[in-house]
Formats: structure tokens, sequence, C-alpha cells
């Protein structure tokens, strides 16, 4: 230890030096040795990583902007709610809105003719049938309500054409077609 190389040497310098630099470590007589060191110790645990950021929620992904059909047939419902609870104005407003947006659709047309004839305005109703009808020559609901226009109107000639292209485009036995061949035997 060096207390025994102090002994040995005490004025070397060498040892002087060397004993300034090491602690001194005196270690009373009754004190057990140390143990040995155990095989394995457990290792430290490894220290816990910095906090991260909370990761972002998922941002949804942007909405694309509805196409001008889309939104037509959205003001086409609208305007259908307005017609049902009696609203013909905001029904006229939110269906020729819908007509702008997709002007090739042929049941909005018919339905802004419904609610213009609701209206009083039959020559404007007119109009708009016989545009639906150039969209859809097709589409019995144009020949329905031409042929009523025209029987109101009095023009019976136009009014029994009408009917009868709706006859020709609807099922023989429906319902539809059992009430406008009556009416067109009353005509």
């Amino acid at each position: 230890t060096l207390d025994a190389i102090r002994k040995v040497a005490p004025n070397d310098p060498q040892i002087v030096i060397l004993a300034s630099q090491i602690p001194s470590q005196a270690a009373p007589a009754s004190r057990p040795a140390p143990p040995a060191k155990k095989a394995a110790a457990a290792p430290k645990p490894a220290p816990k990583p910095a906090a991260k950021p909370a990761p972002k929620p998922a941002s949804r992904p942007k909405a694309s902007k509805p196409t001008p059909q889309q939104q037509a047939a959205e003001l086409h419902k609208k305007g259908l709610t307005y017609y049902r609870k009696g609203y013909l104005r905001n029904a006229q407003r939110a269906l020729e809105q819908a007509t702008q947006l997709d002007p090739k659709n042929d049941e909005i047309w018919v339905d802004l003719g419904r609610v213009l004839v609701e209206l009083g305005e039959d020559r404007q109703a007119m109009n708009v049938f016989l545009s639906a009808g150039r969209l859809n020559p097709k589409n019995p609901r144009v020949w329905n309500n031409l042929g009523s226009l025209y029987m109101y109107q009095g023009d019976m000639e136009r009014a029994r054409k009408a009917f009868q292209t709706f006859l020709d485009l609807v099922p023989k036995d429906s319902q539809e077609a059992r009430e406008i061949r009556r009416v067109l035997d009353n005509l």
C-alpha cells in the first residue's frame, strides 16, 4: 500500500509526487474486506428520451369543391322542399339557380315549370317545359305537364298530342296512363 512505500523510501521525490496524487485510503483494521464484484451487475435503466411533441391529429383531407352538378342537385332538393312547404317564390329562385348550374338536367326544368304554373306564370312555364322536352324528349313528366297546360289554355289539339306522347312513354297499365286515357276520352 502507499503507507508501506512511504516507509521504505520516505525521501524519494518520485514517491512523494506519486503519494500526493493518490488519495489516502486508510481503512480501519476492523473493517472487513470489500466484497468481491458481482458477476453481472444489473444494468442501469436507459435514460428516458426527451418528450416528443404529441403528434398532430390527422388532418382531414380538404373537401373538394362541389361540382356544378352537385351544387345544382342541392339547390334542386332545396327548391322541392320550398315547393312542398308552399314557399313558391323561394322554390322558383332555388330551381332557377339550379338550372343555371346544370342547364342540361331536364328534371330540374320540369320542377321549375311546375312551380311557375302554381305561380300563375303559364307562358314562362310553357317555355320551361318546352326546354325540358328539347333536353329529353323521352321524359314523360314533360309531356304530362305540357298536356295539362295546353288543356288549361284551351288548346285541345296540342293537349291531345302531348298526352299521347306521354302515353307512349309510360307503361300501358300504370295508374298514370289510365288517368290520362280518361282525360283524353273527355277532350
